[in-house]
């Protein structure tokens, strides 16, 4: 059995790893989200004026949308966006955080993937993971520093410095048994 580099004793109590949700003044939201293509801008009002009237957004990300990750959930976004990913269009992000209350939806949000409503299903106070959730993954985290950082120093060890010569002599005298008479 391996003996373990770190004790995790040493860690009791300690908040270990943030969670990563989309943080807006220390809060995550929950999204959903569809996209509207095919219809275009007059789709999407109609859309958004079924949403005003009251209409189900599940139901209507199901009818409607192109995004087919999302279609067959209610339009269900499974990620946490963060703000300024670099994948993430900027205008939905903008979109996302105009969204002042829980049920709400934006207006239509015009992205370089399309247009899309999207909808805040639920608002969470930014936290940490508890450390015994992330102990074995700080610990394995560790481990593997450790090991990498062990053998970084054992390979320099062989590495040449400024220091290092050839000695010609000792090289012809090992390689002489090897070599053929001309």
């Amino acid at each position: 059995e391996q003996e373990d580099l770190v004790d995790p004793g040493d860690f009791e109590g300690v908040a270990a790893e943030p969670v990563d949700p989309v943080v807006q003044d220390g809060h995550a939201a929950v999204l959903a989200v569809f996209a509207v293509a095919a219809g275009g801008v007059a789709e999407a009002e109609q859309i958004l004026d079924e949403l005003e009237a009251g209409a189900n957004f599940g139901e209507l990300a199901g009818k409607y949308s192109e995004d087919k990750a999302s279609k067959d959930k209610g339009g269900r976004f499974d990620r946490w966006v963060k703000l300024g990913e670099a994948q993430v269009d900027p205008h939905f992000v903008a979109g996302m955080y105009e969204i002042e209350n829980v049920g709400d939806h934006s207006g239509i949000v015009d992205s370089r993937f399309g247009l899309h409503i999207i909808q805040l299903d639920g608002i969470e106070e930014a936290h940490y993971k508890p450390y015994e959730e992330v102990k074995d993954q700080i610990i394995a985290t560790l481990r593997k520093e450790y090991i990498d950082l062990s053998a970084k120093e054992f390979d320099a060890g062989f590495r040449f410095t400024e220091d290092t010569y050839i000695d010609t002599g000792v090289v012809e005298e090992i390689l002489a048994p090897y070599k053929t008479a001309q």
